[in-house]
């Protein structure tokens, strides 16, 4: 990120990031993702971490004869249970999960 009047260099932001993922889609039931951000941040300022961040997300649908299809799902955050912040004060959460149920309706 630069001064768009000077053309300086801005600190304390990232000088890089990437998303990545790849997805499956089964029409009949399921879904699944998986997903990785990396941040660079600008070095004069970095005091923290610099470790891709890998999300995986499943889903299945166990119900779809009605209006309201039941789909169950599993989520797991930073999978490797790796550390991506800018400074110690604003550590990142190590791997957590979510899993639970969906009606649509």
């Amino acid at each position: 990120a630069k001064n768009i009047n000077t053309g300086e260099r801005l600190d304390h932001l990232p000088r890089y990031t990437w998303d990545i993922g790849i997805q499956y889609l089964n029409q009949k039931s399921l879904r699944a993702s998986l997903k990785g951000h990396y941040i660079w941040w600008d070095e004069s300022y970095h005091n923290g971490k610099n470790n891709f961040i890998w999300d995986i997300h499943l889903i299945k649908q166990i119900y779809r004869k009605s209006k309201n299809p039941v789909e169950s799902f599993l989520s797991v955050h930073n999978i490797f249970n790796e550390e991506q912040y800018k400074d110690e004060y604003y550590k990142n959460l190590l791997r957590w999960m979510e899993v639970g149920i969906k009606i649509k309706f």
